[in-house]
């Protein structure tokens, strides 16, 4: 694992606490939010009785990524001005803004996909596995039955049109003409 080191004056480098804190947070969430990944893929290929367990374990999983990612993000708020990593020697301006700006997008990646998870779950009515046990979702009654499914599939169509940004074909014309047409 590498360590940002700073200069302390004397020509030496030293470690500081904040750093070991922040690479402490950057793994508490990379493990889960990768292993959601690699869950639902291996649901994507398995046979359709093993999909559930797989779903299951990308529920749980994300279910914890949120769980963790709440306080990486405060601590990362809270000591932005001191952790900001300077420019590397011999990257251009536009490789440090591209760097910057992919670190916001996996930011805002792991703090909306997990949101978007609980809303379905939640407001689906399912509750929210997790691992063991399913904290309770919403309960449905008349009254609020359209206001809640309403609710989950927004954020259905919504995942639906993330997927479909990350495919190759999404810039081609007829892909572009055939998603204006097509009612999520």
């Amino acid at each position: 694992m590498s360590t940002y080191k700073r200069e302390t004056g004397n020509g030496k480098r030293q470690t500081t606490n904040d750093q070991n804190s922040a690479q402490y947070f950057h793994w508490l969430v990379a493990a889960p939010l990768i292993g959601s990944i690699g869950c639902v893929l291996k649901a994507q290929e398995s046979p359709k009785e093993e999909k559930g367990l797989w779903m299951h374990r990308h529920k749980s999983l994300g279910l914890l990524t949120a769980m963790v990612v709440a306080p990486r993000a405060a601590y990362r708020l809270w000591t932005f001005s001191r952790n900001s990593l300077p420019k590397l020697s011999g990257s251009s301006n536009m490789e440090h803004l591209a760097g910057t700006a992919g670190h916001i997008g996996l930011y805002g990646f792991m703090t909306v996909m997990p949101a978007t998870g609980i809303a379905m779950g939640y407001y689906g009515g399912k509750g929210l596995p997790f691992f063991g046990t399913t904290f309770a979702g919403a309960v449905r009654t008349e009254e609020n039955k359209a206001a809640h499914g309403g609710i989950a599939k927004q954020v259905s169509i919504f995942l639906k049109i993330i997927d479909d940004i990350q495919k190759p074909d999404f810039l081609l014309l007829e892909t572009m003409r055939e998603r204006c047409y097509v009612n999520y």
